[in-house]
């Protein structure tokens, strides 16, 4: 059975080596490019693959985001990313991705992820950091790791700050508005106890998040 394949990347080098790489694998046609978040949901539902390929660092909504709603679709979801912190690979999981890997990557490493990924396994590259792989064996990628006593959506924002954005910036990854980012800071300060979002960005980063 052939596998239908989106590959979604906002570098244009990128998705000309996937194509390349994906054309010479038996069994995996590619039916379509998207470059941002918002194009992977429009293509998803335009020409329903079986398997999207996904960036994590896009512009607009980002990788993330859009894999949640892809997958609320139908379709299944494989990370290809060059983000190898835990933190990063809880949270693609936690979305509903299949499978994580890094852009590092061999030719062989993808298209086993992609039919494994297909028939409904959960995948995770061997070049991940033994941190981020021991995740998946504890069977924490559904859950939030280091961070249980925050909701999905803190531990979403709290990501966001980790990695050093502001409310605007989360809110459009997240798609929600800046007003419900303020809130939920606010929130997860409480939950973590911590004073202020630069003491809580300090907190993720020591266990392992947006590192």
């Amino acid at each position: 059975m052939t596998v239908r394949v989106l590959v979604v990347d906002d570098h244009p080098m990128v998705r000309d080596g996937l194509a390349a790489l994906l054309g010479s694998v038996s069994g995996v046609e590619v039916v379509g490019f998207g470059d941002s978040g918002e194009a992977a949901v429009s293509l998803a539902h335009e020409l329903d693959p079986d398997l999207v390929v996904m960036d994590v660092s896009m512009a607009g909504i980002g990788g993330l985001a859009a894999t949640k709603r892809i997958v609320d679709g139908g379709a299944r979801v494989l990370i290809l990313t060059m983000l190898e912190d835990p933190g990063t690979l809880v949270a693609a999981f936690q979305v509903g991705a299949s499978g994580y890997l890094s852009k590092s990557s061999g030719r062989a490493e993808i298209a086993a992820a992609i039919q494994a990924v297909h028939a409904g396994q959960l995948v995770v590259g061997s070049a991940l950091s033994n941190a981020a792989r021991s995740l998946l064996a504890r069977g924490e990628v559904g859950g939030r790791g280091e961070f249980p006593e925050l909701s999905a959506r803190q531990f979403e924002v709290l990501r966001g700050l980790a990695r050093g954005l502001d409310n605007a910036a989360i809110a459009t990854e997240l798609d929600v508005t800046s007003k419900t980012v303020a809130n939920t800071v606010s929130e997860l300060l409480t939950r973590l106890q911590v004073p202020s979002r630069v003491a809580a960005a300090a907190a993720a980063r020591e266990r392992g998040l947006g590192a």
